[in-house]
């Protein structure tokens, strides 16, 4: 076996692993599964469809045709190149892992783990004030929402509402701060992203509940 082919292979194996994604055949050379691994556009907004380069030397060249090419292969995924420097022949150590994508998309997912960054905060210190004007199941269904956060890191989109600023302590009341939080997570459920739909069936079932005691 080539030393160029022990270098892609094993840094198709790290990039798959690390961003859990399903190598391809043959490292993508099958006309009707090209790149060398891919996330399902099924299942994820956030899926890419990768293409590895790897080398011993300082520098790799990126072209425009090798971006068009990922483009056009990577179908309804989004593109991603991944470029990795070895340190040796030995292939024990990296230089630089790096991800080169398109720069909308960048923004795009950018945007959604900064709203999500703010949604967070804001439902944490809902849960904590415990509303009178909503119910205790409501709140419960909330903090469990908080349990699984880790895993839900991407659901909102560029185009789900940013939360409001909360007021200081000294004039905010609980009843203010559900009447702001509200509207975002129905801007969620409205939404639906398609990355978290067990956590936007909770959300729908939250308002469902709360608009049921008015």
């Amino acid at each position: 076996m080539s030393l160029n082919k022990d270098m892609g292979d094993k840094h198709e194996k790290h990039v798959a692993e690390k961003l859990q994604m399903r190598q391809t055949r043959g490292s993508g050379n099958q006309w009707r599964d090209p790149m060398d691994s891919r996330h399902n556009r099924l299942d994820t907004e956030w899926a890419y469809a990768n293409d590895g380069k790897s080398t011993l030397k300082k520098s790799i060249g990126v072209s425009l045709d090798m971006w068009n090419k990922a483009v056009q292969q990577a179908g309804g995924e989004r593109p991603l190149l991944t470029l990795r420097f070895y340190k040796d022949e030995r292939l024990s150590g990296v230089h630089a892992d790096l991800a080169l994508t398109d720069l909308d998309d960048f923004a795009e997912q950018r945007e959604a783990a900064v709203r999500w960054e703010q949604t967070r905060q804001f439902l944490e210190k809902l849960v904590r004030a415990r509303p009178v004007s909503a119910r205790a199941t409501t709140m419960g269904a909330l903090a469990q929402i908080l349990v699984i956060v880790d895993e839900i890191q991407d659901f909102i989109n560029a185009e789900t509402p940013a939360p409001a600023t909360a007021p200081d302590k000294d004039t905010q009341t609980k009843a203010q701060l559900w009447d702001q939080v509200k509207p975002t997570l129905e801007a969620i459920v409205d939404k639906q992203p398609r990355c978290m739909p067990v956590l936007v069936d909770q959300l729908r079932r939250v308002l469902d509940q709360e608009a049921g005691t008015r």
